[in-house]
C-alpha cells in the first residue's frame, strides 16, 4: 500500500506539473497573440487603412454637396456664388492624408494598365489632376459653382467604380507603412501628371522652355495636324491642365519624349 501510496502521488505530482507548464505555455502564447493585436491595432498603417472608408465617405460627401450646389447655381440663376469652402477644405485635407496617397497610387496602377483609348483608365490616369482642380478653385461667380460642380460629378463618377476588391487592395497596401514609401518611386512612373512633369522638367534642364522643339510643335499644330502627344506637349509648356486633361483622355502617351514627338514629324514640310 506504501508504494501504491507513494506512485499515486508521485503521478499527481507530474500531473499538476504537466498542467502548471501547459498553463504557463497558454499563458505566454496569449499574451504573444495579444501583443500582437495590440500592435496591430494599435499601428499606424492598420489604424490608416481602417479610416480609408470613411475617408471615402467624407469626400464622397463633400463632392456631392458641391456637384448638387453646383446644379443649385445653374438652375436658379443666382447672381451670387454658393460658397463651397468647407467641401474644398475636405478635398484638400483628403489629398494631404494618407488615403489620398493611397487613392493615387492605385488610381495610377489601374490608369497605367489600361489601353491609352480605354475611358475608363483614362479616367483614373487623370484622378489626381482632377481633384487638384476642384481643391484649388476659387468661387466668385456662380458660374464657377457650376464648374466645380461638373468635376465633382466627373469626380464622383470614377470613384463609385471602387468596389470591395479595390478597397481592399487599397488597404493592404497602406498597412505596411514602409510598402508604401518604398512604392513611390514606381508609382511616379504611373502618375501621366508627374511622368510628363519629370519629361519637361528634364528636358528643360538643355534648353528654356521647349526651345525650337516648342515652336515646330506649334508650326505643326497650326498647319492642322491632329497630335494628342503633341497637344500634352504644349499644354505643358503653357500650364493648361484642362488642355493636358484633353490630350491625356485622347490617347497621349507621356512617356513619348520630346525628341520622339517632334522626329515623328521630321520629314514633314511646313513651307
Amino acid at each position: 500500500m506504501v508504494g501504491f501510496s507513494s506512485a499515486y502521488e508521485g503521478a499527481g505530482m507530474m500531473l499538476a506539473t504537466a498542467i502548471s507548464i501547459a498553463s504557463a505555455v497558454i499563458a505566454i502564447a496569449s499574451a504573444v497573440s495579444s501583443a500582437r493585436t495590440s500592435y496591430q491595432v494599435n499601428g499606424s498603417g492598420f489604424k490608416a487603412s481602417q479610416a480609408l472608408l470613411t475617408d471615402l465617405a467624407t469626400l464622397l460627401a463633400a463632392l456631392r454637396s458641391i456637384a448638387v450646389k453646383g446644379a443649385m447655381a445653374m438652375g436658379e440663376q443666382r447672381k451670387t456664388p454658393i460658397p463651397i469652402d468647407v467641401e474644398l477644405a475636405t478635398v484638400r485635407a483628403f489629398m494631404t492624408n494618407t488615403s489620398g496617397l493611397a487613392l493615387s497610387l492605385y488610381a495610377g496602377r489601374v490608369g497605367a494598365a489600361g489601353a491609352p483609348d480605354d475611358p475608363v483608365a483614362a479616367s483614373w490616369r487623370v484622378l489626381r489632376m482632377q481633384l487638384t482642380n476642384l481643391a484649388t478653385t476659387t468661387v466668385t461667380k456662380p458660374s464657377d459653382n457650376q464648374t466645380a460642380g461638373m468635376l465633382a460629378l466627373e469626380l464622383e463618377r470614377t470613384l463609385s467604380a471602387l468596389d470591395k476588391k479595390a478597397i481592399k487592395q487599397i488597404r493592404r497596401e497602406i498597412k505596411n507603412m514602409p510598402n508604401v514609401l518604398s512604392s513611390l518611386t514606381n508609382s511616379r512612373q504611373d502618375d501621366v501628371l508627374l511622368v510628363a512633369l519629370e519629361s519637361v522638367i528634364s528636358d528643360q534642364k538643355a534648353i528654356a522652355g521647349l526651345g525650337a522643339a516648342g515652336k515646330r510643335l506649334r508650326q505643326l499644330k497650326a498647319s492642322g495636324v491632329e497630335d494628342a502627344d503633341i497637344d500634352l506637349w504644349l499644354a505643358m509648356e503653357d500650364e493648361d491642365l484642362e488642355a493636358a486633361k484633353n490630350a491625356l483622355e485622347r490617347g497621349a502617351d507621356p512617356s513619348k519624349s520630346l525628341g520622339e514627338v517632334v522626329d515623328r514629324y521630321e520629314n514633314m514640310n511646313l513651307d
